[in-house]
């Protein structure tokens, strides 16, 4: 297999599975006829992500969403900590988020698994955290430790905006770093499974609500 059909491989893994097996050939046969300029691989890569927006978007969004409101609140409360409201607010968006992820999806795509669609949103929005966690196990890096101002601070002292209590002084040890991600996807399993069973509920009630 040449240079370009290595390229060509590799642009028809950007869409979804569903989409290869029905299109992927006729794609990759056009591809292979054309050369592989700036400009095809702009267009591939946004036909590509409309497909995946169309299939998988749900927990593709959601998730992209938690990134960017991790890496905002880790900036943030490295500059100055977040208050006990700012940090209450911060982890009410992050559930509705993952809430969403598991809900959505059970209306959009019934055969999906609402819980793994929220548990794949939480991973996405968690690789600022952990990787934050990782560096400070390592001691690259020493974010802020803020205390929450509530009625017992120093059980509730928060690294940056992690959702984990720690001692205000000592360095985590790596150990840390994959209890973090099961105790995150554990827990975004639930709420996605929450989020199916209200899904479900809509997509049973929606029919009979446009009747009346």
């Amino acid at each position: 297999m040449n240079t370009k059909s290595h390229i060509v491989a590799g642009l028809l893994q950007l869409y979804p599975a569903e989409w290869r097996t029905e299109y992927g050939e006729e794609l990759g046969a056009l591809l292979a006829l054309r050369p592989i300029t700036p400009a095809v691989l702009v267009d591939v890569a946004r036909s590509a992500a409309r497909e995946r927006l169309k299939r998988d978007g749900v927990w593709i969004v959601c998730g992209v969403s938690l990134f960017i409101w991790t890496v905002l609140g880790i900036c943030l409360n490295n500059t100055a900590p977040l208050s006990h409201e700012s940090y209450g607010r911060y982890k009410d968006l992050w559930i509705v988020l993952v809430l969403l992820a598991g809900c959505l999806t059970a209306v959009r795509r019934p055969a999906a698994s609402p819980s793994w669609a929220a548990a794949k949103a939480a991973l996405l929005g968690l690789v600022p955290e952990i990787a934050a966690l990782t560096l400070w196990a390592a001691g690259a890096v020493h974010p802020l430790v803020a205390k929450a101002a509530g009625p017992f601070p120093l059980l509730e002292c928060r690294l940056a905006v992690f959702d984990m209590t720690f001692p205000t002084v000592p360095q985590p040890g790596f150990a840390v770093v994959p209890f973090a991600i099961v105790v995150a996807l554990l827990r975004a399993c639930g709420i996605g499974f929450v989020g199916g069973l209200l899904g479900r509920v809509i997509s049973f009630l929606s029919p009979r609500l446009r009747l009346r």
